[in-house]
């Protein structure tokens, strides 16, 4: 087991001292390998004792109990002059800044808590508007690269459908020359998700595999 170099005792990060180790535990990456996530208990300046990863501490993304970012909101960093605080888009940046930058959001585990964070520019919302434009209507924001951070250059205005075939559950297949979803080649067939997934589970076949058995079964449909 590679040697590593464990976060100290009563080291400062930010706003919070660690206090004690806690029980590490594994977890399953994208790529199918096992790592070991170690947690430490820590104590915030404010008085508030929290769970926190020991990587996060150490790169800085975790850096209070919340505190932090409750204090620059009210200080003004992320300004709310531009008049649009009750609008969706700037609902969409605020739950981008919380999931990434605030431990006590519920979500903060898959985002911050895993290296997910908003470039430096979007911690304002001005700035974030200006890249990204005003929310269209049904569309929300969507990382292209699912394994890095919201930026410019990695967010798009994206659909439901879009976002769906974006996630780490997608299967790509090929139907009719062209790459696509597993989900996306069955609505072009005229089947259900559903169909494909009793399929590839009662036959224990790939879905591919199952994609190309309802194309033949497409080609074999009568012509309206």
């Amino acid at each position: 087991m590679p040697n590593r170099n464990p976060i100290q005792i009563g080291s400062k990060h930010g706003r919070l001292t660690v206090k004690d180790h806690v029980e590490p535990f594994q977890r399953v990456t994208k790529s199918g390998r096992t790592v070991q996530i170690y947690m430490c208990i820590a104590q915030c300046d404010c008085g508030n004792i929290i769970k926190a990863r020991e990587d996060s501490l150490k790169s800085g993304n975790t850096k209070s109990c919340g505190c932090f970012f409750r204090d620059t909101m009210r200080n003004g960093k992320y300004s709310r002059t531009h008049g649009m605080s009750k609008t969706s888009t700037y609902e969409i940046w605020a739950g981008i800044i919380t999931r990434c930058r605030n431990p006590n959001s519920r979500n903060f585990v898959r985002y911050g808590g895993r290296g997910i964070d908003v470039c430096d520019s979007w911690l304002k919302f001005e700035k974030f508007l200006e890249d990204m434009g005003e929310r269209p209507s049904g569309m929300s924001i969507d990382r292209i690269n699912n394994n890095l951070g919201y930026s410019k250059e990695n967010c798009r205005w994206a659909t439901r459908l879009q976002q769906n075939g974006n996630t780490r559950a997608n299967k790509i297949v090929i139907l009719d020359g062209e790459e696509m979803t597993s989900r996306q080649a069955m609505l072009r067939l005229g089947f259900s998700a559903p169909a494909l997934c009793y399929r590839v589970k009662a036959k224990k076949c790939s879905h591919q595999e199952a994609i190309d058995y309802y194309a033949s079964i497409r080609k074999e449909r009568p012509h309206d």
